[in-house]
């Protein structure tokens, strides 16, 4: 079961929020719950050549590390079961 709370906002705008029905279970005041990850952009998504790609560690390290997608495909995976809460004020139990 969802629930629809219509807000009015600072500039006087209607704001349609649908809460899940766990929207009272653990969310931190003023944060509301939702089941999926808001996706928060401007502009396109680019396209990326997973065969160039790199992420390079580097500063307040040793030594500079690049790691390519096949590097981090290859590391070990760890499952963490955890809240996530926004600043833009959602939350995901």
């Amino acid at each position: 079961m969802y629930k629809i709370v219509i807000m009015k906002t600072k500039l006087g705008k209607l704001k349609g929020r649908i809460f899940s029905k766990n929207h009272d279970r653990g969310a931190p005041p003023g944060q509301f719950v939702t089941e999926k990850f808001p996706v928060l952009t401007f502009g396109e998504t680019p396209k990326i050549d997973i065969a160039q790609w790199n992420l390079k560690l580097f500063g307040l390290t040793q030594k500079d590390i690049i790691l390519k997608w096949d590097n981090i495909m290859g590391l070990k995976r760890v499952s963490i079961e955890a809240e996530f809460h926004c600043v833009t004020q959602w939350s995901r139990l």
